[in-house]
């Protein structure tokens, strides 16, 4: 199938995307489709156009490169709404999920993921995902994590929650803070292998395998709070919780006004 002359459709990655040729360049692009008769609502059809707004005015390497967008048979019953954005060729975090991923891995894309997006939240205006989850986070064979599925940065219906998602976002629009939640729980499902919705709360904070290393359990108690106050700030902070190494455990003027005694 060739689609405005120039893009030739080939194998599906999904329900609505597909990989194609663009003949103008050569290069392989992922080309979105939406059709008007499949959405339930209208709400689809902005976050789609959303999404397409947000790859046209952004240029960064943690963001697919926007190449077009377009409609077809818009006299029709049915229109056909497309997205054309650059082919990533690297693997979703979704191929993770059900394994139980060695801590040092987890270490890894713990500060990969924490770095770009703080680099995405810091663009002017900030850019923030709104529903991160590992299948719309790709990495590539660099190790450079590459971020989809924009537009939905609106509040979510209940049916489209997800446990990746911040609480909060029910009815609340994205924030950073949820964004650091999702990114918890991402580090959660492939730490333990479990899904997010096998995760617990008790007070409002994450009920953790004790066995976990302290500055990872430090960093998800924090990113994992069900209150968005409770998180750090920005991500570049929430890396510092996690590579801060564990203070003492009473301060250092505690310790000079009751030193040691010598052995006798």
């Amino acid at each position: 199938m060739l689609l405005k002359g120039r893009f030739e459709v080939g194998e599906s990655l999904s329900s609505r995307t597909r990989v194609a040729i663009d003949r103008r360049t050569g290069k392989k692009v992922v080309v979105k489709e939406l059709s008007l008769q499949q959405l339930s609502s209208w709400e689809g059809l902005e976050r789609f156009e959303a999404e397409a707004k947000t790859l046209e005015s952004v240029r960064h390497p943690s963001i697919p490169f926007f190449v077009t967008s377009f409609v077809l048979d818009e006299e029709s019953p049915d229109p056909r709404f497309f997205l054309v954005r650059e082919f990533i060729n690297g693997t979703p975090l979704g191929a993770l999920v059900g394994q139980r991923l060695p801590q040092d891995r987890i270490d890894g894309l713990t500060r990969t993921l924490l770095a770009s997006l703080g680099e995405i939240h810091n663009l002017t205006p900030p850019l923030i995902h709104g529903d991160l989850r590992p299948d719309r986070i790709l990495e590539t064979t660099s190790g450079r994590l590459i971020f989809v599925g924009f537009g939905f940065s609106s509040a979510v219906h209940s049916e489209d929650y997800s446990g990746f998602l911040a609480p909060e976002r029910i009815a609340n629009p994205a924030t950073i803070q949820s964004d650091l939640y999702s990114v918890g729980a991402i580090l959660w499902t492939l730490s333990s292998g479990e899904p997010p919705e096998q995760l617990h709360h008790r007070q409002g904070k994450p009920e953790l395998d004790p066995n976990l290393p302290t500055g990872f359990q430090r960093l998800l108690d924090r990113l994992l709070a069900l209150e968005p106050t409770d998180r750090p700030a920005t991500a570049e902070a929430a890396l510092e919780i996690f590579e801060t190494p564990m203070a003492l455990s009473f301060p250092r003027e505690q310790a000079l006004a009751h030193p040691r005694r010598a052995p006798v």
